[in-house]
């Protein structure tokens, strides 16, 4: 499964889960280019954008724009989110 996630300038440190293939089917890819070309989403501007896939080997960004945090516990883990 994909799922799209970002961060927006404003809040940093807040990685936010946007969708994942199953809600956005083929819109998925559609949305992150038209994000990143336009450096926002939902008007507000992003830090980070990125499309996890976790079908590939440890659920690595597949899709990356701008600045990704590196999940580095427990609480900031973002693989996977989506299935909640």
């Amino acid at each position: 499964m994909r799922e799209l996630w970002t961060t927006f300038a404003d809040d940093p440190r807040a990685p936010v889960f946007i969708g994942d293939n199953k809600r956005l089917a083929e819109a998925i890819d559609q949305m992150f280019d038209v994000a990143a070309k336009k450096g926002e989403l939902f008007g507000r501007k992003l830090k980070g954008l990125w499309i996890t896939d976790q079908d590939s080997e440890q659920g690595a960004a597949s899709k990356a724009f701008g600045t990704i945090p590196v999940p580095s516990t427990p609480e900031t883990i973002w693989y996977g989110r989506g299935e909640q």
